[in-house]
């Protein structure tokens, strides 16, 4: 739907971005996002692109795509999760959840976001409630920091020496280091260590959604080692990038 939506606006020229592995075929999908008739697609689809039209007016409007998308994707994601059921997953998305709005927010802040725009983006099926955010975001980072954290830190275990609270640390480096590589490492390794804590499940869906999160792990790293080899780094660099793996 974002690549649509930049064609229909000609941010893009072609269709080379698509992602071939969706439950919609390419075709049916471009078919009614041109003709506007949106009958054929399933409900949920056909909702979040009349809710985007009524935000996306003009070629202007369009950087509030992505944020809108994901938040429309969040909301589907978590109407299926809600029917399903699970405990387990339920509250995996609701953690992926709380780390998303933690590292927008903290994007917001020091890219001096408007405050309106981060509540745009915001995500709302987290532990974490918008209200919180909104009370701290005028305030340093290291306000915020102490404010958020206590619950969102990575277990002492080998090779790691000490917890490490995924905001405070997080938050520090971006003020010390103006960068959010840690912020984002800390949060991948704390959802690949909340599955670890149910490695050892044999009844229901956890082995299989722990798979695919260990693969996208696994791409991650690969990604983080060749981009770090372009940019000619060096190995302890790179190792720094790199996310904890599911399988030690």
């Amino acid at each position: 739907l974002k690549i649509l939506f930049k064609k229909r606006y000609k941010e893009i020229e072609d269709a080379e971005f698509y992602l071939p592995l969706g439950i919609i075929p390419i075709e049916a999908l471009e078919t009614a996002f041109d003709s506007k008739n949106y009958n054929s697609l399933p409900q949920y689809m056909a909702r979040s692109i009349q809710k985007a039209e009524t935000k996306l007016k003009n070629k202007e409007d369009m950087k509030k795509l992505e944020m809108f998308m994901d938040r429309e994707r969040f909301e589907i994601l978590f109407d299926i999760l809600y029917e399903i059921g699970n405990e387990y997953i339920i509250k995996l998305f609701t953690l992926i959840t709380d780390l998303t709005n933690i590292n927008t927010f903290a994007r917001s802040k020091i890219t001096n976001m408007e405050r309106d725009v981060f509540e745009e983006a915001f995500i709302p099926f987290g532990n974490l409630r918008k209200d919180v955010f909104n009370s701290l975001y005028d305030a340093p980072l290291s306000v915020t920091s102490s404010s958020l954290s206590g619950r969102y830190y990575l277990p002492a275990v080998p090779p790691r020496t000490k917890k490490e609270d995924v905001i405070v640390d997080g938050f520090s480096y971006i003020e010390q280091q103006g960068s959010f590589s840690h912020l984002e490492r800390l949060s991948d390794n704390l959802i690949i260590y909340f599955a670890r804590l149910f490695k050892w499940a044999t009844v229901g869906p956890e082995p299989f959604v722990n798979y695919f999160l260990a693969r996208e792990l696994d791409m991650k790293n690969i990604l983080i080692i060749a981009r770090g080899k372009e940019s000619f780094l060096s190995s302890s660099s790179i190792k720094e990038r790199l996310r904890d793996t599911y399988v030690r």
